[in-house]
């Protein structure tokens, strides 16, 4: 029973992170920065994983080192939303149950691949696995559009049960204290193109010491031949 259950996890964790099925935007890219995923879209603008500030408040993030050193702002539903769309996930539809945020979290097979590519880009901040069924998530804060003592909610989850992929999204102005800290939310930073800090790294002593050797070797072949 016990190998069933473990052949079960290696199954179900294979489907998540398979990434036979799995593309970037066309144009789209893929890198780092100090040490943490960005997505560059296809104009250059770049994308910053919450991952990167997992656990922090909305308000400890936007005043992180992110915002303040590297040039990245906050995110709002609206460019949320054009992100999911980007991807070819759902537009969202207006939540009819009163709460006025943007929602379309039901899990619907048929954005399954592309929630799984999502999730697989950006990582994630939240997993459960069991057996037969799992679930990760890409969670972060948005700037709320109309309180700025609140915070909204963008969302990408993946569900996975018995072997079918569903995808599920939130982008909006769901109310959350934006002093609150979540172990598993981060917040979305966006950095368009213009404001981009480039950073270039110091040589290293290594470095300089080679440059050096051959700087010596240079000098002393001139002299030879003149």
């Amino acid at each position: 029973m016990i190998v069933i259950k473990v052949i079960s996890l290696l199954f179900l964790g294979l489907t998540l992170y398979s990434p036979l099925i799995h593309a970037l935007p066309l144009g789209w890219s893929s890198t780092t920065l100090s040490g943490e995923t960005v997505i560059v879209d296809d104009v250059g603008n770049q994308w910053l994983s919450p991952v990167a500030t997992q656990g922090m408040s909305y308000n400890d993030a936007v005043v992180s080192s992110w915002v303040t050193d590297q040039g990245f702002q906050s995110v709002d539903s609206a460019q949320y939303v054009g992100l999911l769309s980007a991807y070819g996930l759902p537009a969202m539809t207006v939540d009819t149950n009163g709460n006025g945020y943007i929602d379309t979290d039901e899990y619907s097979s048929g954005y399954g691949l592309i929630a799984k590519s999502f999730v697989i880009d950006f990582g994630h901040t939240y997993q459960a696995i069991s057996p037969n069924w799992g679930v990760t998530r890409t969670w972060g804060y948005l700037s709320h559009d109309l309180d700025p003592a609140m915070a909204g909610i963008g969302l990408v989850g993946l569900l996975v049960n018995n072997g079918t992929n569903f995808g599920g999204v939130e982008s909006g102005q769901r109310p959350i204290d934006a002093s609150l800290e979540h172990a598993d939310f981060g917040t979305w930073l966006f950095n368009a193109v213009g404001s981009q800090v480039n950073s270039v790294s110091e040589p290293s002593t290594s470095t300089l010491i080679v440059l050096g050797c051959l700087s010596t070797i240079w000098l002393r072949r001139r002299r030879c031949v003149t």
